[in-house]
C-alpha cells in the first residue's frame, strides 16, 4: 500500500465519521426553524387568546364575560408558561460535535412528546370547562337550548384540527426519537 493509498483511505474514513453529523445538523437546523416558527406563533395566539377576550370585556362589563376573560386568561398563561419551561435549553447546541447536536434533537423530540402529552391534558380540561359552562348558563336562563347547542356543538368542530394536530406531532416526535436513538447507537 502506498502513502496516497494510505492516506485516501484515511480520508475517506474521516468523511463518513463526518457524515452523521452532517445528517443531525441539517435535522438540528431544521427544527431550529420550526421552533421558531412555532414560538411565534404561540405568542401571536396568546397575544390573540388573552387581548380578544379584554377587548370584549371593556366593551360588554358584565361578570360573566369577565370571569371568560379570566378563565381565557388562566389557561393561556399556564399553556404558556408550560412551554416555556419545556422548550428551555433546546435552542442550541452545547458544543460543534456529533453528540451535542443528537443531545439537542433527542431534547427537542423529547419536549415536543411532552407538549402533545400536555396538549391533551389541556384540550380535555377546556372540553370539559366548556361544556359545564354551557350548561350551567342554560341551566340559569343565560343560553336559550339553540344557542347551547350551537355552543356545544361548536366544542368538537373547534377540537378537531387541534386533536389531528396533537396526534401528528407525538406521531413526528416518537418517530424522530427512535431515528436519532439509531443514529446514536449507530
Amino acid at each position: 500500500m502506498t502513502a496516497d493509498q494510505e492516506l485516501n483511505e484515511w480520508m475517506n474514513d474521516w468523511h463518513a465519521a463526518a457524515e452523521p453529523l452532517n445528517v443531525v445538523k441539517e435535522k438540528v437546523r431544521r427544527q431550529g426553524v420550526m421552533q421558531m416558527a412555532s414560538t411565534v406563533a404561540e405568542i401571536l395566539a396568546a397575544i390573540a387568546l388573552i387581548g380578544i377576550p379584554a377587548e370584549i370585556a371593556r366593551r360588554n362589563p358584565s361578570p360573566d364575560v369577565f370571569a371568560w376573560f379570566v378563565i381565557c386568561f388562566a389557561f393561556t398563561a399556564v399553556a404558556s408558561t408550560f412551554s416555556f419551561n419545556n422548550f428551555r435549553g433546546t435552542w442550541r447546541p452545547t458544543a460543534e460535535s456529533t453528540r451535542a447536536y443528537l443531545e439537542l434533537a433527542v431534547k427537542r423530540a423529547e419536549a415536543r412528546l411532552r407538549a402533545a402529552d400536555f396538549g391533551w391534558n389541556l384540550l380535555g380540561l377546556e372540553v370539559v370547562f366548556v361544556s359545564v359552562w354551557c350548561v350551567i348558563r342554560w341551566a340559569q336562563g343565560g343560553l336559550d337550548t339553540g344557542e347551547l347547542f350551537f355552543r356545544l356543538g361548536l366544542v368538537p368542530v373547534l377540537s378537531i384540527p387541534l386533536t389531528g394536530w396533537l396526534l401528528w406531532s407525538q406521531r413526528r416526535a416518537r418517530v424522530d426519537l427512535r431515528e436519532l436513538r439509531g443514529v446514536g447507537e449507530g
